[in-house]
């Protein structure tokens, strides 16, 4: 957290509103999992069997995957678009001159003079 000259001690040490957001979601997912728990338990009669009583066990267990594989196809896309913006990371497209002028070939310059 960044302190900016002026600011209230009080409310620069009280977290700001992404940490709290973050808070509420683990608590809600936490009760998710208990009362549903609580819930297939009684259903089922079998309180020591957790893969049957964790709701959609198989997503959370396949969640932190997906998590992964969406952030990487999110960067391998942005880098493309800025990839796309500064001329793109084949050099095959520009010809010769011109990528010796975007990469600082300064022989190149000479060459033609």
């Amino acid at each position: 957290y960044v302190h900016f000259p002026g600011e209230d001690d009080a409310t620069s040490s009280s977290g700001s509103g992404g940490w709290i957001f973050i808070g509420v979601m683990f608590g809600v997912l936490f009760l998710y999992c208990v009362i549903g728990y609580v819930i297939n338990g009684v259903k089922g009669k079998e309180w020591g069997n957790y893969e049957r009583n964790v709701p959609h066990l198989t997503f959370w267990k396949v969640l932190p995957k997906l998590i992964y594989v969406g952030c990487q196809v999110s960067i391998e896309t942005i880098r493309g678009v800025l990839c796309k913006k500064v001329g793109g990371g084949d050099d095959s497209l520009m010809g010769a001159e011109t990528a010796d002028a975007v990469y600082g070939n300064d022989d190149a310059e000479d060459q033609n003079l």
